[in-house]
Formats: structure tokens, C-alpha cells, sequence
């Protein structure tokens, strides 16, 4: 059976995750002479200058495969290059080939000492295989020879936690204080390390020393209050948060630390909330945050919760008009509570508001898609393609949309401007999967054989476990009685993939009737109406033809007749149903 298009498809996140604080860069400029231990002849040298330049080129421009074969390159004329060593270390860190990468940078350290990148290139990549042993020396070194040295002393300091050597990581912080004068980051941080050194007093001291120097700063009491409740020390915090409340009972610091306070009680938030919401001095991020930890908590009784976070979001989407986060918020809720054409219409004022907000028309688009409103999706994805003409993801809903609405011309070209965006983009294989696999599906209901067929292909040449492509493809090679071979095993693929899909069940079923295997296929549709969906027409269909040629006449006029009465399409189903025979 061809899956055709009622779906959603799920969005990539790609994590980039860095290991350090220390943003990395090159060590510049490299001759061979001057980086070098051994000699080349004066043509090679002029060489290997002209392609490790041309590498550093490419490699800038984002061509990474063309750059490391010049770099290995250099390093075939040269094997004793600082420069390229380093280069082709990063490429091996890259490629998560730790042993290789840490080889070449301390081979590339041994020959200039002096290079502060090599060092830290050989401290990352000893970081990045958990050898604390190895890169915290190292990072020492470096921060000694270094002057503009904070994020190394950041990196260094958590290495020191992390290896539970709190009393460096203590005086590393004393350092950074010294030269950035005291603040509350540093404050913070050294209090928590001085509670992980058992050293209570010393950490609350840290706080009595920003009190000293800031004496009006009711911010730093409430800090104080705070730093008790992290750790379970209730009481005082509350003792704290009360001394607050008579200098100041609109603070903006109190009103938040109370809702948590209250929560970590185990005491009814709601009166405390409410505060600080209506609170004028509260940031609506801030807000936003407690609503949303109230509304998702488990321990408040449903009724109260619901009622009160509506109303206070009713209020916030009133004194925000202009904050799109807040109606995306109120958006989330409401289908948290089933209200699916509320949370449409506050993200649809999203959209009038900021007609480029990607988030919006992505949850717009997943709500039509669900509502199976063709209409309105194509309203909806037209929209969102002119003001965001480069999200090919929205040009690929477009392409879906118009061809449910069996408006081919506009799909196709649709789908012609996505494939244009997502090759530019040069990241998109999934993406270009898709649109080909529906390109080929478009063709397929136009009866154009071959350019389904090249359309298939191509989907399947950028992502081979294309289940939904793997699956029509073959399902269309079967109708067309061609390369049977080869459709037997796409949808055997789709089996493997997913054994209890009752979609390609009916596939791989009908194949084998194709091919004449009717006991195998009388199996396998038996299996698909086991997994639910027996109320398919075309399916149905099958069914009957499989049992008539297994000698079941009478159950095979029987599913043909169901077929009909769910809708079949099918040219031949009335005749076979008064003939009661199959007919090809």
C-alpha cells in the first residue's frame, strides 16, 4: 500500500557541545622553513608553502574535505611541520581519532614550546578523552605564560571541581576577584566550593563580603536567603527573607525566592505566585518561568492549578500585548488542557506580530497537519514561506499540502524550490530524502513512470532507510510488475525496520501475489489485518484477491464487497464483485 502524505516530520536539533571556554583559533601563519626540523629543497619549499596556504584557504572557506587532504599532503612532504601537525591533529580530534590527534599535537608542542595554541590543542584533546592527569598541567603552564588568561582560568577551575581539588579551584576564584573585583557569579561559586570543602563558615563569609561592600543592596540579603535554601536550610532562609520583607515587601528578589521557598515547603504556592506575577518589578521571562514550573507541577490539585494558570495567563497576555514568548507559553497550556483551537489562535497572533518567528509557524503548521485541514495548511505554509523564504522545511509542507489538494503543478514546484534551499544548505540529507521520496509519489499519481522512478532513486541515494520511500517505491514497482527482485527487497528492508506495520505488511504481501508466491502473501495480509487496519479499501482489495487465488472464492467476494462499502476507488471492484472472480 502506497503511505501517502498525512504526517509530521520531526525536526533535527543539532548540538554543538563544546568541552572548554576558550574559543579555538588558528596559530597563524606558517612558513616551512621557519616551523620546521627538517629541509627541504628550495622548489619543495615553495611547494609545500603554496599548498599548506591553499589548505588553510580551504579550510576557512568550509571545504574541511579538500583542506585535510592538502594538510595530510603537507605532511607527506614534510612529516616534522609544526603547523601541519597541528592542523591535521584538529582534523583527528574531529574525526574522534584521539590517539592519532594527541600524537601529532605533542609532537607539534616538542618542536615549538613556546606555542601557546599547540599547548591548548593538546589540552583540549586530553580533556575531550577525560586524561584530566594530563591536560590540567598543562592548563597550568598555559595560564602562566598567558596574560588575557580568564577563560582558561574558568576551564581550569572546573577541572579542579570536577578532580575534587576544591582548595585550587578556591584559590584559582581568589585570583580571577583579585583582578575582576568581587561579583556575584564569583561569589556564588566560591560559596558552593567552600560547602563542597566542608567549610561552612568560610562560605557564608563570602556572602557577608559582598553585604559589606554593597551595604544597601537588599539583593545580596535576598542572595543570602537564597544560598540557605539551597542548601535545605529552611528556617534561616525564611528568617532572611523576612528581614527583607520589612525593609522592602515589594522586592522583586523576594517575591521570587518566596514562590520557591513556599514550594520547597511543601506549602501551597498560589497566594506567594500570584504576588509575584502581579509584581511590576518581576522580568516577564522570569514570570513566565514560574508559571510554567507551577502549571507542569504534580503535587497542586488539578482543578485549582488549571483555574489559576489560566487567569494569570489571561493576565500576562494583557499586560504583554508585545511579548510573543508569552502567548507561545499560554499557547503550550492550552493543549496541555486540550483547548487545540485556542492555542492555534495565540499563536496565530504571534505571527501577525512577528511575521518571521520560525517557532510559530512550525507549531501552526504541526496544528493543521494534526486538524487534517488541507485548506488551511496551504494558507498557513504560503504564509510562512513569505516571510521565511529560505526555510526549506516550510517549502517541503507547501509541496505535501498542494498535493493533497491534488494541485501537482504547485507541488511540484514548491518542491523544486525546497530541494534548491536544502542543497545550498549542504546539511539537509534527510531533508532532500524527503522531498524527493514525495517528488517521486507526485509523479507516481501522474502516471509518469520514469521520473518516479528517477525521483525514488535519488531519495534513496540520500538516505537509503527512507522507510515511507522504501515502502511506496516498491509498492509501485509491484503495480508496475517491474524489478520485482528489487521491490521484494526494499519492502523486505521496511519488515526488518519496522515488522509490525500493518502499511508495509501489505506491501511485502502484495509483492509476492505479484510475483505468484499466494500462500506467502495470504500469510502477510493476514498479518496486516491482525495490526489494524482492516478498514483501509485498498487493502481490503488485496485481501480479496489474495484469498480468491488461495481457493477462498466466497471470503474473497466478501472483502471485495467491504472495499466498496469503505469507499474503493478501485475500477475493477464492481465487476469482480458480480463476476466473483479476480480480475488483473
Amino acid at each position: 500500500m502506497n503511505k501517502f502524505l498525512l504526517f509530521s516530520l520531526t525536526t533535527l536539533l543539532i548540538l554543538n557541545v563544546s568541552a572548554c571556554k576558550v574559543v579555538q583559533k588558528s596559530p597563524g601563519k606558517a612558513t616551512q622553513s621557519s616551523n620546521s626540523s627538517s629541509q627541504l629543497s628550495d622548489p619543495d619549499n615553495r611547494k609545500f608553502d603554496y599548498i599548506f596556504e591553499e589548505a588553510l584557504r580551504l579550510k576557512n572557506g568550509g571545504d574541511d574535505d579538500a583542506a585535510f587532504q592538502l594538510f595530510s599532503y603537507c605532511y607527506s612532504l614534510d612529516s616534522m611541520n609544526a603547523p601541519v601537525m597541528f592542523e591535521l591533529s584538529t582534523y583527528f580530534a574531529g574525526f574522534s581519532d584521539y590517539e592519532k590527534a594527541k600524537s601529532l599535537m605533542i609532537k607539534a608542542v616538542r618542536l615549538d614550546e613556546e606555542n601557546k595554541w599547540y599547548k591548548w590543542g593538546l589540552a583540549k584533546i586530553c580533556l575531550e578523552q577525560g586524561d584530566t592527569e594530563t591536560g590540567i598541567p598543562i592548563l597550568e603552564t598555559l595560564i602562566s605564560q598567558t596574560e588575557d588568561n580568564q577563560g582558561l582560568m574558568e576551564t581550569l577551575s572546573d577541572l579542579y571541581v570536577q578532580t575534587k581539588q576544591y582548595d585550587k579551584a578556591i584559590k584559582l576564584l581568589d585570583k580571577l576577584e583579585n583582578r575582576l573585583g568581587p561579583n556575584e557569579e564569583l561569589t556564588i561559586n566560591k560559596f558552593h566550593l567552600y560547602l563542597l570543602n566542608k567549610q561552612e563558615k568560610k562560605a557564608f563569609n563570602e556572602i557577608a563580603k559582598l553585604q559589606q561592600l554593597y551595604p544597601q543592596d537588599i539583593h545580596n540579603k535576598v542572595l543570602e536567603g537564597d544560598l540557605y535554601l539551597s542548601i535545605n536550610k529552611l528556617d534561616k532562609a525564611y528568617e532572611i527573607y523576612q528581614q527583607v520583607a520589612i525593609a522592602d515587601s515589594t522586592n522583586a528578589d523576594l517575591a521570587i525566592s518566596m514562590v520557591q521557598y513556599k514550594g520547597m515547603k511543601g506549602e501551597p504556592v498560589e497566594e506567594v505566585l500570584k504576588k509575584a506575577i502581579f509584581n511590576e518589578e518581576v522580568d516577564c521571562p522570569v514570570k513566565l518561568e514560574m508559571l510554567s514550573n507551577y502549571y507542569t507541577a504534580t503535587n497542586v490539585k488539578k482543578e485549582v492549578q488549571a483555574s489559576l494558570t489560566d487567569s494569570l495567563f489571561q493576565y500576562m497576555v494583557n499586560k504583554y500585548p508585545l511579548e510573543p514568548d508569552v502567548k507561545l507559553a499560554y499557547s503550550d497550556l492550552l493543549v496541555r488542557e486540550g483547548k487545540m483551537k485556542e492555542s492555534a489562535d495565540q499563536i496565530e497572533n504571534v505571527v501577525e506580530l512577528i511575521p518571521d518567528n520560525q517557532k510559530a509557524w512550525q507549531l501552526l503548521i504541526n496544528y493543521y497537519l494534526k486538524e487534517q485541514n488541507t485548506r488551511k495548511l496551504i494558507e498557513i505554509t504560503e504564509k510562512a514561506v513569505s516571510y521565511l523564504p529560505d526555510n526549506s522545511l516550510f517549502w517541503f509542507y507547501l509541496c505535501a499540502s498542494y498535493s493533497q489538494n491534488n494541485e501537482t503543478d504547485k507541488a511540484l514546484k514548491a518542491c523544486d524550490k525546497g530541494i534548491s534551499l536544502a542543497e545550498k544548505d549542504g546539511k539537509s540529507a534527510f531533508l532532500l530524502s524527503e522531498f524527493y521520496g514525495l517528488k517521486g509519489d507526485i509523479y507516481q499519481g501522474e502516471k509518469k513512470e520514469q521520473e518516479a522512478i528517477n525521483a525514488y532513486e535519488k531519495a534513496l541515494k540520500y538516505n537509503d532507510q527512507n522507510i515511507n520511500v522504501l515502502n511506496n517505491y516498491a509498492y509501485y514497482l509491484s503495480n508496475l510488475k517491474k524489478d520485482l527482485t528489487k521491490a521484494e527487497w526494499m519492502s523486505g528492508r521496511c519488515i526488518a525496520l519496522q515488522p509490525e506495520n500493518p502499511t508495509y505488511l501489505d506491501t511485502y504481501a502484495w509483492i509476492y501475489f505479484v510475483q505468484g508466491n499466494y500462500s506467502l502473501a495470504l500469510f502477510y495480509i493476514e498479518r496486516a489485518f491482525n495490526k489494524g487496519i482492516e478498514n483501509n479499501a485498498e487493502v481490503l482489495e488485496h485481501y480479496g484477491d489474495i484469498l480468491f487465488l488461495n481457493d477462498q472464492k466466497e471470503k474473497a467476494v466478501l472483502q471485495w464487497e467491504k472495499a466498496l462499502e469503505h469507499g474503493s476507488k478501485s475500477e475493477l471492484i464492481k465487476e469482480k464483485i458480480s463476476t466473483q472472480t479476480y480480475i488483473e
